[in-house]
């Protein structure tokens, strides 16, 4: 009898015949190795595919290398350089890597050269290498300016910002209007804090036309430039926007003043930038017409060297007295004045300027002081007058702009040679700039000294030809008559060309200067070349008319000259001086220039501001540029 085979039997023939088969797949796989399903002698003779689409991003210290995955590959390898053209048989190698990759350990601001390359170890093959790519790994952008700050003075804007860190410079966004931003707004690249913006005003008063920077420059480490703006839209605290489109010619900004926004950005060394900062506004403001004060909205300067006037009078015209008791008081013409007098006198110190660290408050801001001043009625006052050094120190042509400008000053002493009857001044400071931008400022600490400058209405100014040195007047130039005959009263209640009065400057003294502008002067070179005669002189009697605020009634005052010349500043009888100076009189001084045909320069310098003229005119702000301190001097 046959036996059938059981159906555990038939199971166990199946799992050997499933056994066999797996086993043979297994093997043909090991067999193919990289080769994802070809055969073995293919695989082993294929290339694989060189890595494409390989990029990198770089970050902070490190870089990201990525590519596309390529077909039986097992691993990859970096090669990596410093210079271009990688080498694999000398460049660094990274091997068993995947994509993404990120090379750690380099240096930031240093270039890497990348290639990579796919590997398959079972058959031992490897591809080409890929595309060469750069990076350059870097620090994070900076971050955006922070505690930034804008403060308006007269025709600019100081900008200030804190530090960030890893930034080497800055860029600044500005505009009239609010909303700056990088793609809304002029910019200036590359400045640093503290910065100066420039906001010029023509000889008309009007703002030039739109531009970048025009006449830029860096000085005492802060950086300066001068804006160019077209269609100004000046505004009001109260309504926004006042006017159409921007300040009629000849007016310059509003008095309520002309809004200029500002932004800052941070730029490293690889010249990342940041966001920008916070928005501020600032709205500066015009230059002033008064000696000392204010005139539509300006700030002037303040006073920081003590002043007598002689005659009791003060540079606006009107008497002024001890009695008073008041420093703000109105009478003087001085810039910190008030109506009626203010019978305490306090310094308002606001707006801060940051130079080496330390804290100055600026002329022409909001800040304020002023030194001692006193009424010298009823004592003759003797009085040193200086020529400036400008005029005596060399020889002139007929295209020069000659700045005129004499100090009337006294420094009294004791019979032992001690200081005596020391009135306080304030220690200024050059901050930056030269010129018509130089600026002053000060600590705000005051300083005892005997040093006083003199202000006296019936102080004139005469200039003449003469047909040689020592010579009267040349009676065929100019018809015979001089090219300049003012008195500082004659100009009382008037302003711009053509007058002779004394200013406030910016290291805050009081100086009597005029633009002498031989280049605008009738006739050729020739007739223009020769003698000039320069006479400063005090005259007996002044009498003049101060107009009420009605403009038609007036007070009319006469003035007899209380100041008397004894003495020239030494620093005029200097043996290398080109021309010096003379004491004719009591009441006279005279210097004799001569001027040749021919090109030349100017003479005006120290801040002073040409306001234009025939022959000459006023100026604002006249004094020596300085680099340092400057103090009134205590002379022994």
């Amino acid at each position: 009898m046959k036996t059938q085979p059981s159906q555990k039997t038939c199971w166990q023939h199946l799992a050997c015949i499933f056994t066999s088969i797996a086993s043979c797949t297994v093997l043909a796989l090991a067999l193919v190795g990289c080769s994802s399903g070809t055969s073995t002698e293919t695989a082993a003779s294929q290339a694989l595919a060189a890595p494409a689409t390989t990029t990198a991003a770089a970050s902070d210290g490190q870089a990201t290398i990525s590519w596309e995955v390529v077909d039986d590959a097992e691993s990859y390898t970096i090669y990596m350089s410093n210079t271009p053209n990688v080498d694999p048989a000398t460049a660094t190698k990274m091997e068993n890597v995947s994509p993404p990759y990120t090379v750690p350990g380099l240096v930031n601001g240093t270039i890497y050269y990348f290639r990579v390359q796919a590997v398959c170890t079972n058959t031992n093959r490897v591809s080409e290498t890929s595309a060469e790519l750069s990076v350059t790994p870097k620090t994070p952008p900076p971050g955006a300016p922070a505690e930034i700050s804008a403060m308006a003075g007269d025709t600019f804007v100081v900008l200030q910002w804190s530090p960030v860190a890893g930034a080497t410079s800055y860029n600044l966004y500005w505009g009239v209007s609010p909303g700056i931003s990088k793609m809304a707004g002029e910019h200036f690249s590359g400045v640093t804090s503290p910065y100066i913006h420039y906001i010029p005003i023509d000889d008309a008063g009007a703002m030039p036309g739109k531009g970048g920077s025009s006449g830029g420059h860096t000085t005492s480490g802060t950086t300066t430039h001068t804006a160019k703006v077209v269609a100004l839209e000046p505004i009001s605290s109260a309504t926004g926007t006042e006017g159409k489109k921007g300040p009629p010619a000849g007016k310059g900004p509003k008095k309520t003043g002309t809004m200029f926004y500002y932004a800052v950005t941070a730029v490293d060394t690889f010249g990342q930038e940041s966001k920008v900062s916070a928005e501020v506004g600032a709205a500066p403001k015009k230059p002033g017409g008064m000696p000392g004060g204010e005139e539509d909205g300006a700030f002037g300067s303040n006073l920081a060297v003590p002043l007598i006037f002689a005659e009791g009078y003060g540079l606006g015209g009107l008497p002024v007295t001890d009695e008073t008791g008041a420093k703000l008081y109105a009478n003087t013409g001085l810039r910190n004045s008030e109506t009626p007098p203010n019978p305490f006198w306090s310094t308002i110190f606001s707006e801060i300027y940051i130079k080496d660290s330390v804290s100055y408050y600026m002329q022409k801001t909001s800040s304020t002081w002023q030194a001692d001043w006193r009424s010298g009625a009823g004592t003759p006052q003797l009085v040193t007058i200086d020529w400036s050094d400008n005029i005596t120190g060399h020889g002139w042509n007929t295209t020069s702009v000659i700045h005129v400008e004499n100090v009337l000053y006294q420094a009294p002493v004791d019979e032992a040679g001690n200081p005596t009857d020391l009135m306080n001044s304030y220690v200024m400071t050059h901050l930056f700039g030269a010129r018509y931008s130089e600026k002053f400022g000060t600590t705000g600490d005051g300083l005892p000294t005997n040093y006083r400058t003199i202000f006296s209405p019936n102080a004139r100014l005469i200039i003449e030809k003469i047909t040689g040195k020592g010579l009267g007047r040349d009676p065929v130039y100019n018809g015979g008559l001089p090219v300049l005959d003012k008195a500082v009263y004659e100009g009382i209640g008037g302003d711009g060309p053509g007058w002779y009065r004394p200013e406030v400057n910016g290291s805050g003294k009081l100086v009597y200067g005029y633009n002498f502008m031989l280049k605008k002067l009738a006739g050729t070179d020739t007739e223009k070349a020769g003698w000039w005669r320069l006479t400063f002189q005090i005259d007996p009697v002044a009498t003049y008319t101060v107009m009420a605020a009605d403009g038609v009634t007036g007070t009319t005052y006469t003035v007899t000259g209380n100041t008397i010349l004894a003495a020239l500043d030494p620093s005029d009888d200097k043996d290398d001086a080109a021309f010096r100076p003379t004491l004719l009189s009591p009441t006279q001084s005279v210097l004799e220039i001569q001027v040749t045909p021919g090109k030349g320069g100017s003479s005006s310098h120290g801040g002073s501001t040409t306001t234009g003229g025939t022959t000459g005119g006023t100026t604002g702000g006249c004094g020596t540029t300085t680099t340092g301190t400057t103090t009134p001097p205590v002379v022994p």
